[in-house]
């Protein structure tokens, strides 16, 4: 048994290459040489022993790394008063291990102790340890629960066996399964077998941040050799190649190095609510998010999911015009900053960060450019720009499409189209919540945000808490209270990072996002300032209480769901006098300014502007005002928003008003909904109901899908979609489609971002939602196809209220698959439940409190 001494460690290091890392991405441990992957574990596991970590201190009292030739299966070994009480196997692939790779190395292991008694003390106190640069498969990871009882039931277990007898002759000479198999199954029984993956080793690291240059060559965030790569690979041929006139060449390649290096320091570093007014680094609070790409017209079992860890070639490069599209709160911004930093650290392009939210028609897409290269002359440079960025090797991050007022909406829209179309070779990404407008970018691929699971998390929970007690105590609750009632919270990102900020607060849970949304604002304004020592309160300026701070925080939440989330200062100042004067309290706006920003930490300021700090939390206080203060105005705003045009905006304030105040919701809202199904659907299909040829339950299913709007199908080409919606909007007012199998098409006067807002706001209570939507019924069709007679002819429109029982899609079967397609992707109303909830929501506004009961006070 060969120990090697540290001695020798350093002389072997001092030999060999050491791979560059960058702060914020996975360590490249693949890089690494297979002995320097094993010495790195072995100093992490000998520092734990040296800081008297409990769950090594009980397993040993040495740690040894061996020679690495020869060992019998141990890299690293463990011992307690000379007896040896576990190894560590290193395995360095860049592909996922499998349950085979793993299974036959620690047989061999197993059977070299069965020659060899002296590699394991103590059977029944010894720990085998496997760990992989990359990761195992998905099966391997469940066999790891008990992988001793895996491989005694593993039915290749004895091939195995053979195969390293054969490749080991001098070693295994006349071994026989049958003989020695019961053996080698009494023994795997007995030994703990342990994973330790990638993030393991990278969480243990970050605890010995010297080991960082003891095994790798460091990178730090402004580097300018960083900085300088980008440079000399992309911008500087492209400078070359063009003859630009009047241009300072050497001039302006300094200025765009400037614009990297300042936009990499500012990205890489945010404020957030979490962490009040402290500035935190990225990496400290961002969580690896997966995002699921959109297949039109799939049946949505096969689906593409990428961890963003890093910029990957298998995202933005292989689509080159994606979209990432997901509710508030779910990290789209946090991602975008991510792959912004990752792109610049792996040298894959010049990313360009763009906020959306600033460009208006007095600053369009290119000035916006323009301006963050600090232009020594705007006119000249704002061309030489639009020549340069019309190359290849740009990256543009376009983020919060949904956060440009609506009033700019159209002018945004096709200045970034222009754009897109002159810079055909870069790659693109957007990122924005749910909009109708985005349907102009509809060859850009679609990504939605994968909801995290238990394990995500708890796991963002515990980085939040950098692993302390509180974290442990937060997660501990959840469970006491159960992951079914907290599944909204534990799903979106910034509802987890609430949460635990909340719980800083008050240790105790909130199942409603009304009640949550509060105490993270009351958490925020009487928060012991921790910079400061426990028992600081930051002073309010404005001197305002807790309750007229409130108030003025509904209000302009209220006002800002049409003046948008940012401002200059004197547009907020404005918006806080308005509120100020329609609820008769004093105080100093500038002061009060100054609290939203430093003690209650609700708005950042950039630069010269003021935000919100989520669009989630403006959102929250403006359902509040219309519950709270808008009093006889209350049902007015609430159809005025259910009934607009940009009802899909407003879709979380009618959620958070529904919760609220559910009164007033049923009252407005879902009554209209009902009356409007009821009329749309009372008297549909009459003649096909007289014929009787097909079902009842399928004419209720069609009734059902077709709910409050208007629905035609289409069959053909693009042109021919455009020409039908042209006519069709002249007598519905709106058209959108949606994509089916098979070049159909749906039109619809809703579209399918209002659909699921007078639909899906009316289910928790009411549960207007007929159960049979929750099947996908449309797996046969897409593998059989559409019946022979299903056939439309090239531009052909059907409404989908035909009542002619003649007509070739009114056929029992033909209905039916209609039906089948249509399921897939709409929303199924329980008409009868409609005209039930109807009734009874005019019963109640009749039995409501009347003049003869007042009378009686």
């Amino acid at each position: 048994m060969d120990v090697i001494s540290l001695q020798k460690i350093e002389e072997e290091l001092k030999k060999t290459h050491k791979p560059a890392i960058y702060e914020g991405l996975p360590l490249p441990l693949n890089e690494l040489t297979d002995r320097s992957f094993e010495i790195l574990l072995y100093h992490i596991y000998r520092e734990r022993l040296l800081r008297k970590d409990e769950e090594i201190v009980t397993m040993c009292d040495t740690v040894s790394l061996m020679q690495g030739v020869g060992e019998q299966g141990r890299d690293i070994m463990f011992s307690r008063n000379g007896a040896i009480t576990g190894v560590v196997q290193c395995k360095k692939y860049k592909n996922n291990l499998s349950s085979r790779d793993v299974g036959a190395e620690i047989l061999k292991f197993v059977m070299n102790y069965l020659n060899d008694d002296s590699l394991i003390g103590d059977l029944d106190d010894f720990t085998y340890y496997f760990a992989v640069s990359t990761g195992f498969s998905g099966a391997t990871i469940g066999h790891f629960n008990d992988f001793g009882t895996y491989l005694c039931n593993e039915p290749q277990l004895e091939q195995w066996f053979k195969e390293i007898v054969k490749k080991y002759p001098a070693k295994f000479k006349g071994w026989i399964y049958s003989k020695k198999g019961s053996a080698v199954k009494n023994v795997l029984g007995k030994i703990k077998i342990r994973k330790i993956i990638p993030q393991d080793i990278e969480y243990k690291l970050s605890e010995f941040a010297y080991l960082y240059e003891y095994l790798f060559k460091i990178q730090s965030v402004t580097d300018n050799s960083l900085m300088e790569t980008i440079i000399n690979k992309y911008l500087k041929p492209i400078l070359n190649k063009l003859d630009i006139q009047d241009l300072d060449k050497p001039d302006y390649t300094n200025r765009f190095r400037e614009y990297l290096t300042e936009s990499f320091n500012n990205y890489s570093t945010a404020k957030t609510l979490v962490f009040g007014n402290q500035q935190k680094k990225l990496e400290d609070f961002y969580y690896p998010l997966k995002v699921i790409k959109k297949i039109l017209g799939g049946s949505g079992k096969l689906k593409e999911v990428l961890l963003l860890d890093e910029y990957k070639s298998d995202f933005i490069p292989k689509y080159k015009k994606v979209i990432v599209l997901d509710d508030g709160g779910m990290g789209k911004s946090t991602i975008f900053k991510w792959l912004f930093l990752s792109c610049i650290k792996t040298n894959k392009g010049i990313p360009v960060y763009i906020e959306l939210r600033n460009l208006n028609k007095d600053n369009d897409l290119l000035d916006e450019i323009t301006n963050k290269l600090n232009p020594l002359d705007f006119v000249i440079e704002r061309k030489a720009t639009a020549k340069i960025l019309s190359q290849k090797g740009f990256v543009f991050f376009f983020d919060g499409y949904d956060e440009i007022k609506f009033e700019n909406r159209e002018f945004v829209t096709k200045d970034l189209q222009n754009f897109i179309s002159k810079c055909t070779n870069s790659y693109f990404a957007i990122s924005s919540r749910p909009e109708k407008a985005l349907l102009a970018f509809s060859e850009f691929q679609e990504f939605g945000i994968q909801k995290l699971n238990k394990e995500d998390a708890f796991e963002l929970i515990k980085k939040l808490d950098n692993y302390g007690e509180r974290s442990l105590r937060l997660i501990e609750q959840i469970e006491q209270k159960g992951l079914q009632e907290m599944h909204e919270f534990l799903s979106n990102p910034l509802l987890v990072s609430l949460l635990f900020k909340k719980f800083e607060f008050r240790e105790s849970i909130p199942f409603k996002k009304q009640e949550f949304f509060y105490e993270v604002f009351e958490a925020l304004f009487q928060a012991h300032d921790l910079s400061k020592g426990g028992s600081f309160i930051r002073e309010k300026e404005s001197k305002l209480s807790l309750s007229e701070f409130f108030q003025i925080l509904r209000g302009i939440g209220f006002r800002c769901i049409q003046d948008g989330i940012q401002f200059n200062e004197a547009q907020l100042l404005q918006i806080v006098n308005i509120v100020k004067k329609e609820f008769a309290i004093l105080f100093d706006s500038y002061l009060f300014l100054n609290d939203l920003i430093k003690a209650v930490p609700l708005f950042v300021r950039d630069g010269l502007m003021v935000r919100w700090a989520h669009k989630s939390i403006q959102q929250y206080f403006a359902a509040e005002y219309i519950c709270r203060d808008s009093k006889e105005n209350q049902q007015k705003i609430l159809m005025a928003l259910y009934k607009s045009a940009q009802a899909y905006s407003y879709e979380s304030i009618l959620r958070l008003c529904y919760e609220i105040d559910y009164k007033s919701f049923r009252s407005s809202i879902i009554y209209s909904f009902c009356k409007e199904t009821i009329n749309n659907t009372e008297n549909a299909f009459h003649n096909l109901k007289k014929a009787g040829k097909i079902s009842s339950i399928e004419l209720d299913i069609r009734k059902g899908l077709l709910g409050t709007q208007k629905m035609a199908l289409i069959y053909g080409a693009n042109n021919l979609v455009e020409k039908n919606k042209k006519k069709l909007y002249k007598e519905w007012g709106e058209v959108q489609e949606i994509y089916l199998p098979f070049n159909y098409v749906v039109l619809s006067n809703l579209g399918i971002f209002a659909f699921s807002i007078k639909h899906l706001l009316c289910v928790v209570n009411d549960k207007l939602v007929d159960s049979r939507n929750q099947i996908w019924p449309g797996d046969n069709i897409l593998v059989n196809g559409l019946p022979k007679d299903f056939n439309m002819k090239q531009g052909e429109l059907f409404l989908l209220d035909n009542d002619d029982p003649a007509h070739f899609l009114n056929t029992p079967k033909n209905f039916k698959v209609l039906n089948e397609l249509l399921l897939s992707l709409y929303i199924l109303i329980d008409v009868e439940k409609v005209k039930q909830t109807y009734v009874q929501i005019n019963n109640e506004k009749e039995n409501f409190i009347n003049d003869d009961f007042i009378s009686g006070f």
